[in-house]
């Protein structure tokens, strides 16, 4: 057998490792990217998306929570029988004021030459949806608590700028309060609960991507005030307020969009209002 000679070149070896080197090098940057991509995701809510539909209204029934100067819901007819047939038969008629239980607040509420109800484009009610979240906060320092400036400030360094065509939730935890009216109102004949600051609404206005805020509690406004500035600011550009919702605890940041439904009242300054929280994956808008 004779010898084979393998005459490789130095210059042919160096490129075999230049070769390994940059395979490596390509493979290091691809598994930093998906670590630095994970982390980003679970840092944005990105796997904190809904994955269900999420009704964030309360029932209506003969005990709802509603503006003290407001008539509560009450049924003034009810009808239940079983006739002679066999086939059964159930009618109700109610009475309710605009401003009870889970509404909307249309901006002729607070605006003269606001929307009223039926005015407010369809549009406007398939949107993005946020929450931010102070309940803890709340809950160490009370009724008392306001939402402001800082707390969006660090909502946006922490979850990144704000989408169009959004609706903001606000969860001030007092949703646990709702079936108690004193607890939830607060006793005595002014009511007692979280707010929201003016100058905090007129950093949602600027912001121009805000056109709804919702609430777990009975006003956009904190419990006790006489001027309503919130609702003022608010309605005087258009945008609407979502009161008496239920927001869960476990709804995330982002990741999830919003469905809002109100009676179509004419001339209303507000309606009653299904609000549902639906997945990103089911809302093309």
């Amino acid at each position: 057998m004779s010898n084979i000679k393998l005459d490789f070149e130095p210059q042919t070896f160096q490129n075999v490792r230049d070769f390994k080197s940059d395979n490596m090098k390509c493979l290091v940057f691809a598994y930093v990217s998906l670590v630095f991509l994970i982390k980003l995701v679970v840092c944005d809510g990105g796997t904190n998306q809904i994955d269900k539909i999420i009704d964030l209204t309360w029932a209506v029934d003969v005990n709802p929570i509603s503006w003290p100067n407001n008539k509560k819901f009450m049924y003034t007819r009810q009808v239940e029988k079983q006739n002679e047939d066999g086939s059964w038969y159930a009618t109700n008629e109610y009475c309710s004021g605009e401003h009870g239980g889970t509404h909307l607040d249309a901006p002729y509420h607070f605006y003269q030459q606001g929307w009223k109800v039926d005015d407010i484009p369809i549009e406007r009610f398939f949107v993005q949806g946020v929450l931010v979240d102070i309940s803890q906060e709340v809950n160490d320092t009370g009724r008392s608590t306001q939402l402001t400036i800082d707390h969006l400030d660090k909502w946006i360094k922490e979850h990144g700028s704000l989408p169009n065509n959004t609706v903001m939730l606000i969860r001030y935890g007092w949703s646990q309060y709702y079936s108690d009216y004193d607890a939830y109102m607060g006793e005595g004949a002014t009511p007692n609960f979280p707010g929201m600051t003016p100058e905090a609404a007129r950093w949602l206005v600027d912001s121009k991507r805000i056109i709804g805020v919702g609430v777990d509690t009975a006003s956009l406004d904190q419990g006790n005030s006489t001027t309503f500035d919130v609702h003022k600011i608010l309605c005087s550009h258009q945008i609407y307020g979502l009161e008496n919702l239920n927001i869960p605890e476990d709804l995330p940041a982002k990741g999830f969009s919003l469905v809002i439904l109100p009676m179509k009242l004419k001339h209303g300054t507000g309606a009653a209002a299904r609000v549902i929280a639906v997945p990103k994956s089911m809302a093309n808008w």
